[in-house]
């Protein structure tokens, strides 16, 4: 998989590779010493391994404009980059330079997780949605009233989730078993609403 600056190699050695932009740590190639603006590696033109290798090994990565995320064989999740809004998910707004574990998901076992441009979202095994970053845009799925969130927000959705999906816009979406597609965030109109369409389960969604 290859998304922005970020990309994971094959299930053999299950750890992530990434190479490009580092100019908001987004790589993890970096240390917490070098937070200082002054002292980053800004660019990186060959895949290198994160800064932290992680023990249970990568499965899966995502990749949001200025922030990355690392999911594990045993259902954990690290977050790095930049930190504003919240949308690495640790309780507050500083960068992170290499992965961080995102220890108000521990309990749970994390399926999947996707990073937009300034929010992040998480799928347990359990079916539920979690969001944290910014939610001017009602991005996070949880009412207009939250702007951002540090931690961990639950995405009412009664159905059980199998996929998620965070883009650009900012827009979020989720498949449910039953095909049900809900999508919430920015639409053409610049407004913002959860909502639900009936979807065949056959149909391979794109979103």
């Amino acid at each position: 998989m290859i998304t922005n600056d970020l990309c994971t190699n094959d299930a053999v050695c299950k750890h992530a590779l990434c190479w490009g932009n580092n100019n908001k740590l987004q790589l993890g190639i970096s240390s917490n010493t070098e937070l200082d603006k002054s002292l980053r590696v800004t660019h990186q033109l060959e895949p290198v391994h994160p800064h932290r290798l992680l023990e249970d090994g990568v499965i899966a990565a995502s990749c949001g404009t200025v922030h990355s995320a690392l999911l594990t064989r045993y259902g954990s999740a690290y977050t790095f980059g930049d930190g504003r809004h919240g949308r690495l998910g640790h309780g507050y707004e500083r960068d992170e330079a290499i992965p961080r574990l995102v220890t108000s998901l521990l309990g749970m076992r994390i399926t999947q997780i996707a990073c937009g441009s300034d929010f992040t979202l998480v799928l347990n095994a359990a079916g539920k949605v979690y969001s944290f970053g910014s939610g001017q845009s009602g991005q996070l799925g949880v009412g207009a009233y939250v702007t951002h969130s540090a931690l961990p927000c639950q995405v009412e959705i009664a159905d059980r989730v199998v996929y998620i999906a965070a883009g650009y816009a900012p827009i979020a979406a989720a498949v449910c078993h039953d095909g049900k597609l809900f999508t919430w965030g920015v639409n053409a109109n610049g407004t913002y609403k959860l909502k639900a369409l009936l979807i065949s389960v056959s149909m391979n969604c794109i979103v």
